[in-house]
């Protein structure tokens, strides 16, 4: 099987593990942190305690904490389209590399092997082994 082969399968293998956990996670009750209604009949005789009162808040602060949450929003939004776009160029890119064709290359001597080595070498010519015992 090659590696092109077991793309797909790998692909739908973690497709359906994110469903999986997707389910898993829908079928899970959740609770709440908020305290439940209990009937009146089984609720204790206690005393509700008061919360202590928050200061109200300033319009101006609460203007200018909305402006920069929404300005960090955008920031990270554009951040991602634009890395977005450098990958599709940067794929485009690579494709037009690899799609050009290679330069072309000088064409040797096939039989070169048979040709006899220049006068000059410096590489003392090795002695073939031969069937023949050596000479005393």
């Amino acid at each position: 099987m090659s590696a092109t082969a077991s793309r797909p399968r790998r692909a739908r293998r973690l497709l359906n593990a994110g469903l999986c956990l997707c389910v898993c996670l829908a079928a899970c009750g959740t609770t709440s942190a908020a305290p439940t209604e209990t009937e009146p009949d089984d609720a204790p005789a206690t005393v509700p305690v008061e919360q202590p009162k928050r200061a109200p808040i300033d319009p101006v602060l609460k203007q200018k904490t909305l402006q920069q949450a929404f300005t960090m929003l955008a920031a990270i939004i554009i951040g991602g389209v634009l890395l977005l776009l450098v990958v599709v160029m940067w794929g485009n890119r690579t494709r037009r590399f690899a799609r050009k064709p290679l330069p072309n290359v000088a064409r040797r001597d096939e039989l070169w092997f048979l040709k006899p080595k220049p006068a000059g070498s410096a590489e003392p010519e090795e002695q073939l082994p031969t069937d023949e015992p050596p000479a005393e």
